[in-house]
């Protein structure tokens, strides 16, 4: 259990977003202070091995309605061998929830890259914004998104 104190505020500072941005602020404080043992990419990893054939991703709406652990670990580990020497550490996403969306982001995690998910339905000005903020220099999208 982590307890957190944040410095007190008077009751003119008390607002309900500043609150909030307090409370945001401390819950990431705590999260940082714990120890993980294994990277995310890793204990992903271990537990896609741990059972190959269990049920990993249903999409009914997809071209492949479902996946098995085995399957996406390959399909996962396919894509990081192919984007392992894309530029930058972080690498943006533009595909919808679903079977392509988690694949883009496992095998980025899986070569090392940081997965960034954009919102494709910002004003250009927004998006240009938040492509600066994230340090972004490459962007991973889907064929419909191009038309």
């Amino acid at each position: 259990v982590t307890v957190s104190f944040a410095p007190p505020l008077t009751s003119e500072e008390a607002t309900a977003a500043r609150v909030r941005e307090e409370l945001f602020l401390l819950g990431e404080a705590a999260f940082r202070s714990r120890p993980f043992p294994r990277s995310l990419a890793m204990t992903l990893l271990q537990t896609l091995r741990s059972r190959p054939g269990g049920l990993a991703i249903v999409d009914p709406a997809g071209e492949v309605p479902q996946l098995r652990n085995a399957e996406l670990l390959v399909a996962s580990i396919a894509l990081a061998l192919r984007w392992k020497h894309l530029p930058g550490r972080r690498v943006g996403v533009i595909l919808p929830p679903g079977l392509g969306g988690t694949l883009a982001n496992l095998g980025l995690l899986f070569c090392g890259k940081i997965p960034v998910n954009m919102n494709p339905t910002l004003s250009r000005e927004a998006f240009a914004a938040c492509l600066e903020k994230s340090e972004v220099q490459c962007l991973i999208t889907g064929q419909s998104l191009h038309a």
